[in-house]
């Protein structure tokens, strides 16, 4: 062919090619064409979407196919096994969880007990007694010089009739006379010196009160134990309960004493027993604080002794138990309160020895025990003072004659008379 075939004929014009957006370098745009001889677009009509751009020559990069997960490639069994382990974890978290939980519920306990039983231990090592009068504050640590009963003494005289008795000089412990003493016996309401030792000991206040309630006077009315009269829903203070506990040997009195130092008398009864172990007693256990009567429930007069000379150690015992009136404060029941007399002090009036006063002590009696006295007496020549205990009297007079007897017959001499004691002063 010739050379010529692929050239244009002279006379045919040049086709002209649609206008191409020009490449613009940097950025991959291309530049519109000429848009002058385009028809405008109506400012109502919604604009084009752009499209993004494709780079010329490029692909799009296909999807790569995604790594199977391990549990993809396990087979069952292992699934289960795997399943079975994860489980197990989680069972031994939830244990761990529970054993820390429960230690620390057993530590919050404890320290909560510790607390209070703290508490408790200081009250008892140091207490304070706020009445009308100035602030009592007693040292409970401070080493009290505790009587001890020394020797037997001689046998008390044919006179002195109960079946048990001593009389104890207070100075030196030296034994006056006695009559199985060390014998076992039931103390029936001497056991209130312990109780008020006790209260006494471990009370806030002698202005405390406790609101009184049918079960605590319903079962002594039902046993016919002595009783203050007190009555439900009455409102009475710790210092009236002492004296009427003492003075009348209420026992109503007595259990409105436990439940205010204890809640109850189980943890009272405890305080006792722990007392008596303090003062070195030999032969004592008590099961209840009123004296009420049981197998286990004893002392002895030597053990009694002890008790009664450690009470008059403390002021406020020995107040109210060498008191021979009382009334107690008005209230709503009781107006014009309660007016009490020592059952022990009526009992003497008009036969006081000549040669020593007799200025306190506490009453008892049960059928078991028999008419029972406890007595704190001074010479009135040269001030000495002497406990006496007699136990199981045959008649309500036995022990108040028996006291009476001792100190004219072993206190009696010259000089030791009350006539004596005046003339010298």
């Amino acid at each position: 062919m010739n050379s010529n075939n692929n050239q244009r004929p002279a006379t045919q014009r040049p086709i002209p090619r649609p206008a191409q957006a020009r490449p613009v370098p940097g950025n991959g745009r291309r530049v519109p064409p000429n848009t002058k001889n385009a028809p405008q677009k109506s400012n109502n009509a919604r604009p084009a979407q752009r499209q993004a751009p494709v780079n010329q020559g490029q692909l799009r990069p296909s999807r790569q196919p995604q790594p199977k997960r391990r549990e993809d490639v396990l087979t069952p069994e292992q699934r289960r096994e795997i399943m079975r382990i994860r489980a197990a974890e989680r069972r031994k978290n939830i244990e761990r969880v529970a054993v820390i939980g429960l230690l620390a519920f057993i530590l919050i306990v404890v320290l909560i007990v510790a607390r209070a039983c703290r508490g408790k231990v200081e009250k008892r090592d140091k207490y304070e007694i706020e009445g009308t009068d100035p602030v009592i504050r007693v040292d409970v640590e401070e080493e009290a010089e505790l009587l001890v009963p020394e020797g037997e003494g001689v046998e008390f005289d044919p006179q002195i009739e109960s079946a048990y008795a001593v009389m104890v000089a207070r100075s030196d412990g030296r034994v006056v006379a006695s009559r199985e003493a060390d014998a076992r016996i039931y103390p029936a309401s001497i056991t209130k010196i312990m109780t008020l030792i006790v209260a006494v000991e471990n009370a806030e206040s002698l202005d405390d009160t406790i609101t009184f309630t049918e079960d605590m006077i319903t079962p002594f009315y039902e046993q016919g134990a002595s009783l203050v009269g007190f009555v439900k829903d009455e409102e009475v203070n710790l210092r009236d309960m002492l004296y009427g506990m003492i003075l009348h040997s209420g026992a109503d009195a007595t259990e409105g004493v436990v439940r205010m130092i204890a809640d109850d008398e189980k943890s009272f009864v405890a305080l006792m027993n722990k007392k008596a172990t303090e003062l070195g007693l030999k032969d004592t256990h008590f099961v209840n604080a009123v004296g009420l009567h049981d197998d286990d429930h004893y002392s002895t007069c030597n053990d009694l002794a002890v008790i009664l000379d450690y009470a008059i150690d403390n002021e406020i015992c020995k107040e109210i138990l060498c008191a021979y009136k009382y009334t107690t404060s008005p209230t709503e029941q009781n107006p014009d309160g309660i007016e009490l007399t020592s059952n022990q002090q009526s009992r003497m009036e008009g036969g006081e020895s000549e040669v020593a006063r007799i200025h306190g002590g506490k009453t008892g009696y049960t059928k078991e025990a028999g008419y029972c006295l406890a007595s704190y007496a001074k010479a009135y020549s040269d001030g000495e003072e002497y406990i006496i205990i007699s136990c199981k009297g045959e008649s309500l007079y036995t022990p108040v004659y028996d006291h009476i007897n001792a100190c004219k017959i072993y206190l009696a001499d010259e000089e030791n008379t009350k006539d004596s004691a005046e003339d010298a002063e």
